[in-house]
């Protein structure tokens, strides 16, 4: 995610909904990699309320919840991962 993210030339808030939202070490391993932009969590289980709002180019919705990334660094592990990707 982080790298097609990275793809995409992503900036800003990454906002998750859906399923992912109780995946907690998916979400925790998102925020270590995409520090210092910050990942939020929404209650909308959808995932359509806040993808529509910022596609309309609006305020982000208050109820989002900020995810702390992991106690250890993936740095090393997210080189090791690109290197190994085809060129």
């Amino acid at each position: 995610t982080d790298y097609c993210f990275d793809l995409l030339k992503a900036k800003g808030p990454v906002i998750v909904e859906g399923s992912l939202i109780g995946n907690h070490i998916f979400l925790s391993a998102l925020a270590s990699l995409r520090l210092p932009e910050q990942v939020l969590v929404s209650s909308d289980a959808t995932g359509t309320v806040s993808g529509a709002v910022q596609l309309a180019g609006m305020k982000i919705p208050d109820e989002l919840e900020m995810v702390a990334p992991l106690d250890s660094s993936l740095k090393d592990y997210r080189r090791v991962w690109r290197e190994a990707l085809p060129a």
